[in-house]
């Protein structure tokens, strides 16, 4: 993982750099905190990734529209492994995938990046002083609670924040959800309610044993992922099917004429 992490030292720098020019910024206004920068930092990235996430909706739209296309033909070449009735099977989809003017890595690209992003993101709210060089421990002070320390198996005021995770990380993917559709498979529907309970759950039990500033970073993400769905869904109302889908076919065509201009240069 540390390799990884070199690999992205140059975007986490430029990261650290935008945090602590947040923590500069809001300590000319009189405001030494690291909770509240973290607030701010978080949902900043969030709101600067928005193009990306948008994208990768509307792909998963797109891919819920020919989803019903893509399975008459998977139960067509149903137990047929020969060889041939393969390779018709795999130009047929390919065809489905060309007529929405998609492909079937589509979105591969969003999700690299934006998991890119997110780890240099993480690494930098776990090593604040290493990025934040005028941080003092005081800034680490948040409504009384020292975000340095573990919130831990206690009853403490800190235990709220542990809480505060799984309810807000279990609210922001209740909020994704809302227009995907259930599928026929009951057991894959089964397993997609109790991922969406685990999770949360298993976010809070981590960040009982973690610096309570992380779990101010994970619930300052929650928060901005619930606010950018909020936008994204409003957003993609103005989009009829047909609309999508025709300006998925004009981003292909203008992404295939410029390769052919390129080759031709």
């Amino acid at each position: 993982m540390n390799y990884i992490y070199y690999i992205l030292s140059p975007i986490s720098a430029l990261m650290g750099t935008i945090m602590n020019l947040i923590y500069c910024t809001i300590s000319y206004a009189g405001i030494q905190n690291v909770g509240i920068c973290i607030i701010f930092f978080t949902i900043f990235i969030n709101i600067m990734m928005l193009p990306f996430t948008i994208k990768q909706q509307k792909f998963a739209r797109i891919s819920r529209i020919m989803s019903p296309e893509i399975q008459r033909v998977q139960k067509k070449y149903k137990g047929k492994l020969d060889q041939d009735s393969m390779m018709k099977q795999q130009q047929e989809i390919q065809e489905i995938y060309k007529k929405y003017g998609t492909n079937p890595v589509g979105s591969f690209g969003q999700i690299f990046i934006q998991m890119m992003i997110f780890m240099c993101l993480y690494k930098i709210i776990s090593d604040i002083p290493s990025y934040v060089p005028n941080v003092k421990e005081a800034a680490f002070l948040f409504f009384g609670l020292n975000l340095m320390k573990t919130p831990g198996f206690h009853l403490t005021p800190a235990f709220i924040i542990p809480i505060m995770v799984g309810a807000s990380q279990w609210l922001s993917t209740k909020l994704s959800m809302v227009d995907t559709p259930k599928t026929e498979n009951e057991a894959m529907n089964a397993t997609m309610n109790s991922m969406n309970i685990v999770m949360p759950m298993f976010s809070m039990f981590m960040c009982i044993s973690l610096p309570a500033y992380m779990g101010i970073y994970w619930i300052a993400g929650s928060i901005a992922r619930i606010l950018v769905q909020m936008f994204i869904n409003l957003y993609m109302k103005n989009y009829s099917d047909e609309d999508l889908v025709m300006e998925s076919r004009k981003k292909k065509e203008k992404k295939k004429i410029k390769s052919l201009y390129l080759r031709s240069n």
